[in-house]
């Protein structure tokens, strides 16, 4: 219940995070219209180690044992082709951690 004491629902899919507002008339109980919440991604994925990044951010790269092996300021993406391949966590300023997959 939030501060105009109207239940939310909150949904999340990969791409897109959609909220419902469930609004109260009398006895019963109405949805609004979703609102799509913008989501930091990321392409390609997997990658040979040059990935695009839907908004200009700062990140950082931890591998798999939670070391940072990468960061950078207001990059509109990330060369990470002199790590090693396999799965890494992309941490942007911004947005929920997700993994990556270096290949070659």
């Amino acid at each position: 219940i939030d501060s105009l004491d109207a239940e939310t629902t909150g949904m999340v899919k990969p791409d897109m995070v959609y909220y419902q507002k469930l609004v109260r008339s009398g006895t019963s109980v109405g949805e609004q219209s979703s609102v799509k919440a913008p989501v930091f991604g990321f392409y390609p994925n997997p990658t040979g180690g040059l990935v695009r990044f839907s908004a200009p951010t700062d990140f950082e790269v931890f591998d798999v044992r939670g070391r940072c092996v990468a960061r950078q300021k207001n990059a509109a993406g990330a060369d990470l082709s002199f790590l090693p391949r396999g799965m890494y966590f992309l941490k942007p300023q911004k947005g929920l951690v997700q993994k990556i997959l270096i290949q070659r």
